[in-house]
């Protein structure tokens, strides 16, 4: 099991998961090795950043930015990095990002 079904299946059964997660697209808000903290929510919005699978690619922390109505009355997201680039459309979102941690011992609440 991978950390991202690791933590999805935290997230089925406990509403709160973590995951150390790794790369730039989110830089200046979230940087390289940060550890993450995740809650599942009954809607996200706008703004929120979350964990979700767009086009069979996991993607640990990037932002909505755009909330679509569907036709079956349920809601597809759009979701992109923090600068700008769309990374495309997903139907379901795993857990929305609450808390990083840093290498430091910092942390921010989101």
């Amino acid at each position: 099991m991978n950390k991202y079904e690791r933590l999805v299946e935290d997230l089925k059964r406990f509403g709160t998961g973590l995951m150390t997660c790794y790369g730039d697209s989110m830089v200046p808000i979230l940087y390289s090795g940060c550890e993450l903290t995740y809650i599942t929510q009954d809607d996200y919005k706008v703004g929120d950043i979350v964990f979700c699978v767009v086009e069979g690619y996991w993607i640990d922390a990037h932002i909505i930015t755009k909330k679509l109505r569907t036709r079956h009355k349920t809601y597809a997201y759009e979701i992109s990095d923090s600068h700008g680039n769309v990374n495309g459309i997903t139907h379901h979102i795993y857990g929305k990002v609450v808390r990083a941690t840093y290498n430091d011992g910092s942390f921010k609440n989101l």
